[in-house]
C-alpha cells in the first residue's frame, strides 16, 4: 500500500479457548501467522476474503489482480497449514528492532514446506559448498525466491 493511504481496517482476531495457529502463504511470497477457530476464520481475519475486496473498492483502492497480490489483501491464491507447535525466538538488535533469531525445528519444517523451490536449493547446497561458492549459491537462492513469488499464481485458487 502506498504511504499516502490510510490502513485498511480489518477485524482483529478473536480470542477463545479453541483457537488454532495457522500459517497462510499468500501469492506475493509473504507468510501470515494468525490464530482462528478454523481456517475460514483465519482467512477472514487475515484479510483474504471477498468482503475485504468489497471494502477496498468502497475505499477507492486498487482492486485489480495485481493490486490484490501486491498488498496481500483480498481473495487470492494461498497455501494454508495449521501449526500444531510453534516456537520462534526474537532478539533485540542494536537499533532496538526485534529480529527473528531462530525457529523450533518443527516450526521451521512446516514453514519451510510453504517454499518448496527454496527447499530444493537448500537440499542441493551443503553449508560447505555454499561457503566455498557464495556467488553461485546466492544467485540460485535469488532465482528460487523470484520463482516462489510467482509460483502460486500458476496454481488454482487454493492449494
Amino acid at each position: 500500500m502506498g504511504s499516502d493511504m490510510s490502513p485498511l481496517k480489518i477485524g482483529l482476531p478473536r480470542k477463545g479457548p479453541h483457537m488454532k495457529l495457522f500459517a497462510i502463504r499468500i501469492e506475493n511470497g509473504t507468510t501470515i501467522l494468525i490464530t482462528g477457530a478454523n481456517r475460514e476464520e483465519a482467512l477472514k481475519d487475515a484479510g483474504l476474503t471477498a468482503d475485504v475486496f468489497e471494502q477496498l473498492k468502497q475505499e477507492g483502492r486498487r482492486c485489480d489482480r495485481a493490486g490484490l497480490v501486491e498488498t496481500g489483501l483480498g481473495p487470492q491464491r494461498y497455501e494454508l497449514v495449521e501449526l500444531d507447535e510453534f516456537l520462534m525466538t526474537l532478539e533485540l538488535d542494536e537499533d532496538g528492532e526485534l529480529q527473528i533469531a531462530d525457529f523450533g525445528l518443527e516450526t521451521f519444517q512446516r514453514l519451510d514446506g510453504l517454499y518448496p523451490i527454496l527447499g530444493r536449493v537448500s537440499k542441493k547446497w551443503t553449508p560447505v559448498d555454499a561457503w566455498d561458492n557464495p556467488i553461485e549459491y546466492k544467485s540460485e537462492v535469488r532465482e528460487a525466491a523470484s520463482q516462489e513469488r510467482t509460483r502460486l499464481g500458476l496454481l488454482g485458487l487454493e492449494h
